[in-house]
């Protein structure tokens, strides 16, 4: 079985970035099942409006001129929003802003990931997604 590196820490982040998004979108969020690959899904007047994968990274916005995703979550993104018609995205926390895209380009695909952690299935088909793509906003949150 393969581990599980999401930490308590790292649910509290992502929990705190959807709390900001919600007050800010008016919405409210629920935490979806790790069967559904993405993370939540955000609501309004009991209705699914959309899903979302949240990331927060601990580098600033402009360290990378990419943010690397896994292919398997634009497949499971992509899925969803033609199951449903509902917008899927991807939310990023960096050090120094949050921003956020829908999951619905075309995106060039090749291999990488992390090696750092000596799980060969950490490195996979990936898409890198221009951070032009992203709709930004400065915040002070950690």
């Amino acid at each position: 079985m393969r581990p599980t590196y999401e930490t308590q820490g790292d649910v509290d982040n992502e929990r705190e970035v959807m709390r900001l998004l919600c007050e800010r979108w008016q919405c409210q969020f629920a935490k979806l099942p790790k069967k559904y690959a993405l993370d939540y899904v955000l609501i309004r007047h009991d209705e699914v409006k959309a899903f979302a994968e949240v990331k927060c990274r601990t580098n600033p916005v402009g360290a990378y001129p990419t943010y690397m995703l896994a292919l398997q979550k634009v497949i499971a993104a992509k899925e969803l929003t033609r199951s449903t018609g509902k917008p899927s995205m991807l939310i990023v926390r960096w050090s120094d802003a949050i921003g956020y895209t829908h999951l619905a380009g075309e995106y060039k695909v090749r291999v990488g990931g992390r090696v750092d952690r000596g799980d060969w299935q950490d490195v996979e088909p990936v898409v890198d997604i221009s951070l032009d793509d992203f709709v930004m906003w400065a915040t002070d949150a950690p």
